[in-house]
């Protein structure tokens, strides 16, 4: 264990630079300010590189495994903290690059294509844990999944899946490989006659615009949810029923 007492220490300027899209693309890093959030990862298997704890905080017990745990007093924490009230732990975690040799492997893949919204990302990352995905693939333009409010909405589901930043060529790529690429619109099959073929990368698409014209052009099929009353649904709430869908086909 480690004492810092400055919020001018080098460790604790690059820990700093992570609240930023910018330092964590540099450093390849996130951090994750939340007891529940590394609770979970640690279930996953996933040891935070840095465990930092604020001054006078009471170490718990499932956290004492971890290999390097740094106290901080609370100028310096608080430096780092993106909430009012930090309860007082602040873990810092590797981003995992893409692996296409794990997407192979992978049977149902969803491709979320330029959500800003990171209420609407962290929705989707719930939802795919609940409902069992193998990963999500973010396209250009994507709310940064490592923003400290998607963290929050996703209440540690960071860690259940692999998740990937990735460009149309992927996509062509996976297509290459076999897996069916499904596009949600406003004009397709009914999702209720949709059977997923297996391996599958289903697309959903921006709040105001949906997908891309170049996705769709990828697609083999386009697959659309039935509404009375609405013309549309937010991205969280339609991609959760499309992975609803994906878990449990014969119910919808």
């Amino acid at each position: 264990m480690e004492d810092i007492f400055s919020k001018d220490n080098e460790r604790v300027k690059l820990w700093r630079s992570l609240l930023a899209n910018k330092g964590r693309k540099k450093e390849g890093k996130f951090l994750l300010e939340s007891i529940r959030g590394i609770e979970e990862g640690l279930i996953k298997g996933f040891e935070p590189e840095v465990l930092i704890v604020r001054e006078g905080m009471v170490i718990p017990e499932a956290f004492r495994r971890i290999e390097t745990i740094v106290f901080l007093e609370t100028g310096p924490f608080n430096s780092l903290c993106d909430t009012e009230n930090s309860q007082g732990f602040i873990g810092i975690y590797p981003i995992q690059p893409l692996n296409m040799r794990l997407l192979d492997k992978c049977q149902h893949l969803f491709y979320v294509d330029g959500i800003q919204d990171p209420g609407n990302l962290g929705t989707l990352i719930r939802s795919g844990g609940a409902f069992n995905i193998d990963g999500l693939l973010l396209g250009e333009g994507t709310v940064d999944p490592y923003n400290s409010k998607v963290l929050r909405s996703t209440m540690g589901g960071i860690f259940t899946f692999p998740i990937f930043e990735v460009t149309l060529e992927t996509i062509a790529v996976l297509k290459e490989k076999g897996f069916e690429i499904v596009a949600s619109t406003f004009n397709g099959l009914p999702l209720e006659e949709w059977q997923p073929a297996k391996p599958f990368v289903l697309g959903i698409g921006n709040e105001n615009k949906g997908l891309t014209k170049e996705f769709i052009a990828l697609a083999d099929r386009e697959v659309t949810i039935p509404m009375v009353g609405l013309e549309s649904l937010n991205a969280g709430v339609a991609g959760s029923i499309f992975m609803y869908k994906n878990y449990n086909p014969i119910n919808l």
